[in-house]
């Protein structure tokens, strides 16, 4: 069992008094951590909802920018960064990895082990588009959209060479 240690806190005078425990300092503190953390949570919410209700257009408008950052098919320069080249370049795997992933999706609904897999592309796409969007937030989404968009290639492929349907 730890023992308790004294804690030795400056006065106003500059010279360490003795409060007790450490133990006990420690917890107060971090008590008094969290209640301030979800106060300013709390907080952080109400100045969202006020402002979305304060100026839905605005809001909607910065949700909207926020969705087109994380798929848009033009991505942004990253404050000059991204060259042009790149830019069209992640554009297209957003176009491929959207469309192709909502149509595999969409082609597979009835199976619930396959239509499962669009989980990750909602989660990841609801949470950044009303929090903070960045586009490294949706990448985990990834791997399952071209899952989605592989059934498609395979499900046109199919339909041009008239064979069989999935």
């Amino acid at each position: 069992m730890a023992t308790c240690l004294p804690v030795r806190w400056p006065t106003a005078a500059g010279t360490p008094r003795s409060t007790g425990c450490a133990r006990a300092a420690c917890a107060a503190q971090v008590r008094a951590a969290l209640r301030a953390g979800a106060a300013g949570e709390a907080k952080l919410a109400d100045t969202a909802g006020d402002k979305g209700r304060a100026q839905p257009v605005e809001f909607l408008k910065q949700r909207l920018a926020n969705f087109w950052e994380l798929w848009g098919f033009y991505a942004s320069s990253a404050d000059g960064f991204r060259a042009p080249v790149s830019r069209i370049l992640l554009g297209a795997c957003n176009f491929f990895l959207f469309f192709f992933g909502l149509f595999g999706w969409w082609k597979n609904r009835k199976d619930y082990n396959r239509s499962v897999l669009i989980l990750p592309f909602l989660i990841a796409t609801a949470i950044p588009t009303l929090l903070v969007a960045i586009p490294r937030y949706v990448y985990p989404a990834h791997p399952f959209m071209i899952l989605y968009g592989s059934w498609t290639l395979v499900y046109l492929y199919k339909k041009i060479k008239r064979e069989p349907l999935l």
